[in-house]
């Protein structure tokens, strides 16, 4: 064990922390840029730009597949090829969502720190009075609006890749039901979701009360208090590259009893 003595000891009391302050200054800088590149390929500009230039090498054709009956206009398509998750700009910022959101998301945090964060986004709030320039324009809207109506149209996505595929409805459910009629699946003769839920919670109070677990016993409490569990749904994807187009089954589980 090597001793330092006093005087050696002052020598490297001022180069240490002045080191460490510029190694600090450094990863502050790192840190800054790639917040603000992260912050850059979130805005929705940026990714429109790119796709955009996709759009316009790839042409609509190939972002938009249409199998249905219905014929596309050049606008429509345009709308289209946004993409499913494309959100179009409010009116109005969901001031009322936002607030009542963070103060659920709050209800297990420190009180004041939980104040601390709600006078933030309210004052965020107050300050976003409108919306920057929407990024659709009337006739676009009008175009949503009048796809929303046409009920006998299925749109949805491909079972691969950033495309959007339309198929008649009835031709969709024919797809999925050829699905459900192989050997892969079975009738059953009632909804199973009840006695999922009894004894999934009968299996969670097992193991909270061996395991001790906080995260277990919370789990099983939710079960236990939820009681509009519903069953699961199928949906097709699209096998747009295939021949006949198939469908992909998909099973969604959201706000089922396993989920």
């Amino acid at each position: 064990m090597t001793v330092i003595d006093h005087r050696a000891f002052s020598l490297l009391h001022t180069p240490i922390p002045d080191g460490c302050s510029r190694i600090r200054l450094e990863q502050e800088k790192v840190l800054r840029r790639k917040l603000e590149n992260l912050h850059c390929n979130q805005t929705w500009d940026f990714r429109r730009s790119n796709r955009d230039r996709v759009i316009a090498n790839q042409g609509l054709d190939k972002v938009v597949v249409n199998f249905s009956s219905t014929t596309l206009k050049s606008v429509e398509k345009s709308v289209l090829s946004k993409g499913l998750n494309f959100v179009p700009t409010p009116k109005t910022p969901p001031s009322l969502d936002i607030t009542a959101s963070t103060e659920m998301s709050l209800t297990k945090t420190e009180p004041g720190k939980a104040a601390e964060i709600n006078g933030i986004i309210s004052s965020s709030l107050l300050q976003l009075n409108r919306y920057e320039k929407p990024n659709l324009n009337r006739s676009e809207r009008d175009m949503i609006k009048k796809l929303r109506t046409k009920k006998d149209l299925v749109i949805t996505k491909a079972d691969k890749g950033n495309v959007v595929v339309l198929l008649d409805k009835p031709h969709y459910v024919d797809k999925t039901l050829s699905l459900l009629n192989s050997a892969t699946y079975m009738p059953i003769q009632s909804d199973p979701t009840l006695q999922t839920r009894t004894e999934l919670r009968c299996l969670l109070q097992t193991f909270a009360e061996q395991s001790k677990e906080d995260t277990i016993s919370s789990i099983r409490n939710r079960l236990y208090y939820v009681s509009n569990s519903v069953c699961p749904e199928l949906y097709g994807l699209p096998k747009v590259h295939k021949k006949g187009v198939p469908l992909r089954p998909v099973v969604c589980g959201v706000n089922s009893v396993t989920l």
